[in-house]
């Protein structure tokens, strides 16, 4: 390991600097054991850092022959270490200068490997270009070659078809000379203009026929719509009839239940009616005897008692019934209790007598069922009066 500052070509010189100070610090006559570097050995001196006392001349004697043989081993070991350091430095020089060689070899072989291989991809490029251009050649004569074997094909046929027509080629010719002279004025060749006017009058025969074969066409949908429109009409006649029918008859079975409902509702009109004048008169003779029974309990009492006709039915039952107990309480309080049996006897012909009077039955029920209750009842009057 070099010291901080140090490079590795000037050890040598700071090794040769470090062993001529060491050297001057030994002058005869004193001895100064404290300054010395790391590479003395005497950790004791070091440390404590103290001048040694001379005692005697054999004492300093021996001192200086024992520091002056450590110095020459120490010198002895310092150029040996100098000299090794020399020898790792001309390794060193070497290994770098191998390494340099080795790293300008490697960039220049990686060159030549990526030399090679664009030089490899390019002659594949081109081989690829060459098999892509050969296969489009390929195509494009064998596509010529279709259509040379086309064009033969349709020149065999044209020949053929040119060999017939040599046939109507004749019969033109032999009609030409049948007929008479001038018989066609033109400017072109008289078989041209024979062959024209036959083109025009077959043309003319498949127009005529076509539209004909339209017509006909034409005449045969149109009848056979008719046809099926008559049918579906028919059809359609026969189920709207009986559809009619049925509608009729259920017509016929409603309007019968109509009346019969109607009928119906005429009689539930009239019991409805019936029964609503016998619930007025029952309401009105409860609001009647509620009545009553209010200006009862306004002489026995001296808490006022509502009018009744604007109350609930409820709330007239409890008025009737507290009128009831106040004055079965009265007679309870008036007759003594051997006289109960007589009086019951009397409350119910005076009862009798008036559901005679009155025309309402319900009352009278009402009536009885409160004074039966009252009867039944053993409590006291305090106890039976409603607060």
């Amino acid at each position: 390991m070099l010291p901080p500052g140090m490079s590795r070509n000037n050890t040598s010189a700071h090794i040769r600097q470090k062993l001529r100070s060491t050297a001057d610090r030994f002058n005869p006559g004193s001895i100064q054991m404290g300054s010395w570097s790391s590479e003395t050995g005497t950790d004791a001196a070091k440390s404590a850092r103290q001048t040694l006392p001379v005692c005697g001349e054999m004492s300093v004697g021996n001192a200086m022959e024992a520091k002056r043989k450590s110095t020459l081993e120490h010198y002895v070991k310092l150029s040996q270490f100098s000299e090794e350091m020399g020898k790792y430095q001309e390794q060193r020089k070497l290994l770098n200068q191998s390494l340099l060689d080795f790293e300008t070899r490697r960039i220049n072989f990686r060159q030549f490997i990526l030399d090679n291989v664009s030089k490899l991809q390019r002659q594949q490029y081109a081989i690829k270009e060459n098999q892509r251009l050969q296969e489009l050649g390929n195509a494009e004569l064998l596509k010529i070659t279709q259509e040379i074997d086309k064009a033969l094909r349709r020149r065999e046929q044209l020949q053929r078809k040119l060999s017939k027509l040599r046939v109507y080629e004749a019969l033109v010719m032999n009609t030409l000379q049948l007929l008479p002279k001038d018989y066609i004025r033109s400017n072109t060749c008289p078989a041209d203009s024979l062959v024209y006017r036959y083109a025009i009058l077959y043309h003319t025969q498949d127009v005529l026929l076509s539209e004909l074969y339209a017509k006909q066409e034409t005449m045969e949908r149109e009848t056979r719509e008719l046809r099926n429109t008559k049918m579906t009409s028919v059809e359609n006649l026969l189920t709207d009839s009986s559809t009619l029918k049925t509608i009729g008859n259920q017509w016929r079975r409603e309007q019968d239940e109509l009346q019969h409902c109607i009928e119906q509702c005429e009689r539930n009109k009239d019991k409805v009616s019936e029964e609503c004048i016998r619930f007025f008169t029952i309401l009105r003779a409860l609001r009647n005897i509620a009545e009553k029974a209010t200006n009862g309990l306004c002489t026995l009492s001296t808490h006022p008692v509502t009018n009744q006709h604007k109350t609930s039915l409820q709330t007239n039952f409890r008025v009737i019934m507290r009128f009831l107990f106040v004055m079965m309480a009265i007679r309870d309080e008036i007759c003594p209790p051997g006289r109960k049996v007589k009086q019951v006897s009397l409350d119910s012909s005076k009862n009798i007598n008036f559901g005679q009077n009155s025309t309402n039955g319900p009352t009278q029920s009402i009536e009885q069922t409160s004074r039966t209750t009252a009867h039944n009842s053993s409590a006291p009057s305090e106890h039976i009066l409603p607060s």
